[in-house]
């Protein structure tokens, strides 16, 4: 649910949550009342799965007013490629469109746009 969160930001880099909205998003009002508890239970872990098994990084700090922990600020970062982009060039293939594709936009806007993208990048 937290990854849900984040990728909506995916584009502006960064995200800042209030930790009660948060706590109500993921339906945990009533439970880790401890920052503590809620950072080592819920954030860390979540933050670590989605840095391994997703295609973005996310890290956060935490913003106090007096002693108490207000807002997490989370940064979103796509994960750097690891192969360079002119090696990846050529025809697209349906599964690299679906994975490409925004939320909510249709196959063939996200197929237009990405060879676009792929032609100004041949160039």
């Amino acid at each position: 649910r937290l990854s849900e969160l984040l990728v909506q930001y995916l584009t502006i880099a960064k995200r800042e949550l209030a930790l009660a909205n948060l706590r109500e998003s993921l339906g945990l009002t009533n439970e880790y009342k401890a920052i503590k508890d809620f950072k080592k239970r819920v954030l860390d872990t979540a933050v670590a799965q989605i840095n391994e098994y997703s295609d973005i990084r996310v890290s956060y700090t935490q913003r106090k007013t007096g002693r108490t922990v207000t807002h997490l600020i989370f940064a979103i970062k796509p994960e750097p490629t690891s192969v360079p982009v002119k090696q990846k060039l050529g025809k697209l293939t349906d599964a690299e469109v679906a994975k490409r594709a925004r939320p909510g936009e249709s196959w063939e806007a996200a197929h237009a746009r990405l060879n676009q993208i792929t032609l100004a990048l041949a160039e």
